[in-house]
């Protein structure tokens, strides 16, 4: 008996473990960290996503007609530009605006 209460103690002892090193590793990870516990206290705001046709309109993407309830910890935007690529019609490249200083441009190959 004193066995089995021996490992019932370590197999806590190492779920605990567990449960306490990842998030303690994942504080020195950018933020918001999956398995941090600072997962939802940074949530950074959504980049605005710019279809730039061939004929030079643009068109913002509304991100709500792809990913109704979006989850602000995961990062969409890649799979988003290369949904737009492949199902907008004549969309020549998408601009990606994550703040005004740090706009990136994916071209399309539609072309």
């Amino acid at each position: 008996m004193r066995r089995r209460a021996g490992l019932v103690i370590a197999l806590c002892a190492a779920i605990l473990a567990v449960q306490v090193t990842i998030p303690i590793f994942q504080l020195t990870k950018p933020r918001p960290a999956r398995w941090g516990w600072q997962m939802y206290s940074s949530v950074r705001s959504p980049a605005k996503l710019v279809a730039v046709l061939t004929s030079g309109e643009e068109r913002e993407v509304d991100r709500t007609a792809y990913i109704p309830y979006p989850r602000l910890e995961m990062d969409t935007d890649a799979v988003l530009v290369d949904h737009v690529c492949r199902t907008v019609p004549d969309v020549a490249r998408v601009r990606v605006e994550r703040s005004p200083e740090t706009v990136e441009v994916i071209e399309c190959g539609n072309g």
